[in-house]
């Protein structure tokens, strides 16, 4: 595959990886509070792709602390304008979330590390323009969100059906987020 052909490739998984945490970190925020109206539900959806846009963006500057920040900022934004919380939730929670996919997007980053023996600097520096070997910290994120998801139903809604079946085809992210990695390592 050409040079221009990965370049657009990254740019679209990029894109696709901030639109999917996102959407994950709202389906987490509506797990714990209510939303503040029934039509806000559906505007919410729909300013998602425009939140994904502006991280994308930061993103695209490649400086981690401001990738950090931008998600804080769009996560809290989320939280406020869409739910029914005290803000003190709202802010804990967006921190929580934000601190989840940090740690979600430093596993692969670690287990990458010990597989080829290198430096965690090294590849971090590797990785962190490589959008489809961010994927996969947004599938182990998606899994713990199922988790939670699993959790709140047994424990607070007393609802014991498997979660799995309600939300299989949500395991298909993950699973495709591997292939890809897996297929990207092979090229190199």
């Amino acid at each position: 595959m050409g040079t221009i052909a990965m370049d657009i490739l990254n740019v679209v998984l990029s894109y696709i990886k901030c639109l999917l945490d996102f959407l994950l970190f709202y389906w987490l925020s509506s797990l714990l509070f209510p939303f503040r109206e029934k039509k806000c539900s559906v505007i919410s959806v729909s300013l998602l792709p425009v939140l994904a846009l502006f991280l994308f963006l930061v993103n695209r500057l490649h400086i981690p602390k401001i990738n950090t920040v931008g998600a804080l900022l769009c996560a809290f934004f989320i939280n406020i304008f869409f739910f029914n919380a005290s803000m003190k939730a709202k802010l804990l929670l967006s921190f929580i979330e934000v601190l989840a996919i940090v740690v979600c997007e430093f596993m692969p980053i670690l287990f990458y590390s010990l597989i080829f023996n290198d430096s965690i600097a090294t590849v971090t520096y590797e990785t962190i323009k490589n959008s489809a070997f961010c994927l996969i910290s947004t599938g182990i994120f998606c899994i713990c969100v199922m988790l939670i998801q699993y959790v709140v139903n047994v424990k607070f809604r007393g609802d014991r059906s498997a979660i799995i079946k309600e939300y299989f085809s949500i395991i298909i992210v993950p699973s495709i987020s591997i292939f890809v990695i897996y297929y990207i390592l092979h090229l190199h």
